[in-house]
């Protein structure tokens, strides 16, 4: 396994990457509508496979619970497995969580129809990483969230200035908050939106439901809409107030009186312009490298300036019953924004396979671990003679 993973594993060039910039401004709320906006959870673990993955209950209880409290869409994201259970129900997204090493470098696939095997179980590197993203993308339907990055140096801050071939960042997950990771994407001029989930493993555990929300932008109630919008970003992550063993209707409740609040969001004459419709607690707005360009409190409306030389600007609020929201980014760009694959073949190439550079790295391998064995022969020979000194 070491010597495919850092022996036969693709190298890659990566060019330097560079920030939004032009004349045109992304908003993934042009057309905003609070009222097309529902609650989804897309990382949920039941029981499968004997019982050796972790996870408790059965796919039915996830979407009945999950049903239960106001959700449109809910998906089962077993590991390294496409779970069918509500397959004919028009509001279901195929889900898998792919990765089984050591690190957790793991990855969210929705919406796709097939499953990725090849993983690398020892730390990863940058290329590494980029080869198992690469494999994922060949299957052009699905949604590529980068799951928890900042769990177990899953992914590190570098990784996301270069890596490409994904489209998410799960930011809102209960092990890890990884806000550092996506500002670092987004100054690097990645077009990458924000997921939360619950990354529920256990539905019999009150605690581990109703943690993080994202809330997608899908009138119909499809799925197809519903992967159309988090791949545009019109979609706003939540991150709701947890009570230790609240109980199920109370949590209903919170969620059912739950309000977006947010009115429009748009950017005229060099200001980015926020109304609500009632004043929220608070508000942060984040520019390039995770700057904070503005904060204030207890306001309904707001001009933030955003100038030429202004790249993006990402909000967060916090609404009077304590939720936190997250909006994803209003970014410049130049003439016309460029897919997933577009973008990907512009900023990496693949390194063609060096015959004579391989067996030189394999044969140092070999020739480092002839030394050892040779030195602990040697040293066994030593210690004998020792002990033979010594009687």
């Amino acid at each position: 396994m070491a010597v495919d993973q850092y022996l036969f594993c693709p190298q890659f060039v990566f060019k330097e990457p560079k920030v939004f910039s032009g004349d045109s401004i992304y908003n993934p709320y042009k057309n905003f509508t609070s009222q097309d906006y529902v609650k989804s959870n897309f990382h949920a673990h039941s029981k499968f496979g004997l019982g050796i993955t972790n996870g408790e209950g059965l796919p039915k209880d996830i979407w009945e619970t999950y049903e239960g409290l106001g959700y449109v869409f809910h998906a089962v994201s077993q590991y390294h497995k496409i779970d069918k259970f509500g397959e004919g129900d028009k509001k279901y997204i195929s889900s898998y969580e792919h990765g089984y090493n050591l690190r957790k470098t793991h990855q969210l696939l929705l919406g796709g129809d097939r499953v990725l095997g090849k993983d690398y179980i020892f730390p990863q590197t940058l290329n590494q990483k980029q080869y198992i993203l690469s494999r994922l993308a060949q299957d052009t339907s699905n949604v590529i969230v980068l799951n928890h990055p900042d769990l177990s140096s899953g992914y590190s801050e570098r990784d996301l200035k270069y890596l490409q071939y994904y489209d998410c960042i799960e930011v809102l997950n209960p092990t890890a908050q990884s806000f550092a990771h996506w500002d670092t994407a987004l100054s690097a001029g990645k077009k990458v939106f924000i997921l939360g989930n619950d990354d529920l493993h256990n539905i019999k555990n009150r605690n581990q439901i109703a943690r993080f929300c994202t809330l997608v932008s899908s009138p119909t109630q499809s799925s197809t809409e519903a992967l159309a919008s988090i791949k545009s970003g019109s979609s706003i992550a939540m991150w709701l107030p947890q009570v230790h063993n609240e109980s199920m209707d109370d949590k209903k409740n919170k969620l059912l009186s739950s309000k977006i609040t947010l009115e429009s969001i748009d950017v005229k004459c060099d200001g980015l312009v926020i109304e609500f419709e009632e004043p929220v607690d608070s508000l942060v707005v984040i520019g390039q490298n995770g700057k904070v360009v503005h904060s204030s409190s207890h306001q309904q409306h707001f001009n933030v300036p955003f100038g030429k030389d202004c790249t993006y600007l990402r909000v967060e609020y916090t609404t009077k019953d304590g939720i936190r929201y997250f909006l994803n980014p209003l970014f410049r760009y130049e003439k016309q924004l460029y897919s997933r694959s577009v973008a990907g073949t512009a900023f990496v190439s693949r390194k063609p396979f060096k015959v004579a550079e391989a067996g030189f790295f394999f044969g140092g391998w070999i020739l480092v671990v002839l030394l050892f064995l040779w030195r602990k022969k040697w040293w066994s020979y030593f210690s004998n003679f020792r002990m033979y000194l010594s009687i």
